[in-house]
This record gives structure tokens, sequence and C-alpha cells, in this order.
């Protein structure tokens, strides 16, 4: 079963997926819309009122689109590029501030001790990442891969804004390119996710993600079973 051919034709599945990333992803930020709005709000439904501010219904739609753009890419087969990464930010941050373009100043994440690559050192930074990347994506990873990987990207924090929501795009994007079952960070486990980050824990992140992906895994088998 291709993982990429089950989003291109199951479009229930697609839905669902797309809104549970959605809605998981921009929680993990902050937001407050719930699932049902965010569902409402992707995939254009009347289904309920949406009770959120103009900057929580631009981030859903956004997210919805930057997702599209990532399995549009890969439908296409094309390599992970640093013009990809700027359209993927741009994307997320539209209508809301200004992205598309690696951040000018210092980097500070509230509740952070770490250090990030100063404006000046982020492309040379961001090339030995997308290098890495698209290495492994042809050659073959393990879930600790994809995890140093999230990681890794997480601490080079190329973007003013944006960067969570770009990188967990980014973990998806590397596993379905491997025909891997996608994953969804819950809300639930944002504790335990954040702490995994700002620790460098790539152990135990990548034991969180394959827990993700095998209860993905039953999902995707209700679906297509329904199918």
């Amino acid at each position: 079963m291709e993982i990429i051919e089950v989003l291109n034709n199951n479009q229930s599945y697609l839905e669902d997926f797309i809104t549970r990333v959605v809605y998981n992803s921009n929680a993990l930020e902050g937001s407050t819309l719930t699932r049902n709005e965010t569902y409402a709000l992707t995939f254009d439904s009347n289904h309920c009122a949406i009770n959120a501010n103009a900057k929580e219904i631009h981030q859903a739609i956004n997210h919805k689109r930057a997702m599209m753009q990532m399995l549009k890419r890969l439908n296409a087969g094309e390599p992970l590029t640093a013009e990809y990464l700027m359209s993927v930010n741009d994307t997320i941050n539209e209508n809301i501030m200004f992205g598309g373009a690696y951040r000018e100043d210092p980097a500070i994440v509230s509740g952070s001790t770490k250090v990030f690559p100063g404006p000046e050192e982020i492309e040379s930074f961001l090339n030995r990442f997308i290098a890495k990347y698209n290495d492994l994506v042809k050659n073959g990873f393990t879930m600790e891969d994809v995890a140093d990987m999230h990681i890794s990207f997480e601490n080079i924090h190329p973007f003013s804004d944006g960067n969570g929501r770009t990188g967990r795009i980014l973990i998806n994007s590397m596993l379905i390119a491997n025909n891997q079952t996608p994953i969804v960070i819950p809300l639930e486990m944002r504790n335990d996710y954040i702490k995994l980050l700002e620790t460098n824990n790539v152990k135990d992140m990548a034991k969180m993600f394959t827990g993700l992906q095998e209860k993905e895994a039953e999902r995707l088998k209700t679906f297509a079973d329904l199918q």
C-alpha cells in the first residue's frame, strides 16, 4: 500500500488526517480552535459555528494549505529545497505576519535555555540539514533518524515564526516519502514533546514517534477497510 496513493485517493482519510494534523499542530502552539472548528475551516463545512479570532482562523487554513503543498511536492518526487521550506513557512504565516525568509534577529524561545544559530549562520546550517534530509530519503532511514532530523530543524529555528509547524510538516514529509505511515503529535503529549525537544532526546522522541505511527496505522486501516 502506497501511503501517498491512500492520501490521494481516500478522501475520507485525507480529511481526517489533515484535520487532526492541523488541529493538534496549531493547538501545540496555543490555538484554541476545536477539532470540529478546524474541520469546518479547512474543508469548508458549515456544520458548526466558529468561535475564534482571525489569527487562529488563518492558522488553520494556512496549515491545511501547507500540508497540501507538501503532498504536491511528494507526488512530483521533488527533493527538499530551501525554496520549498521558505514557501511552506510563507504559507503558514500568510495574513498573520511576514514569512518565507530566514529570521534576521536572534531566536528566543520562551522557556528554553537553548542557544540557536545566529542569523548569519542559518543558511549554512539549513543547507547541511537539507542535504542530509535528501540523502536519508534516498537511501533509507530509521525512526531515530526522523527524530534526530526534527530536533535538528527545531535547533536551527530558521524562521521568525512557524518553526514548530514547519518542522512537524517535515516529519510527515520524510515518512510519506519513504512510504511510511505518517504521525500526528496530539495536544495531550505537548509537555512530553516539548521536554524531548528541549533536552535533544532523540531516542525517546523516536519511541514517541513509533508509538504514534502504530496508532495511525490502525486508524488508516480502518478508513481503508471502509472504502
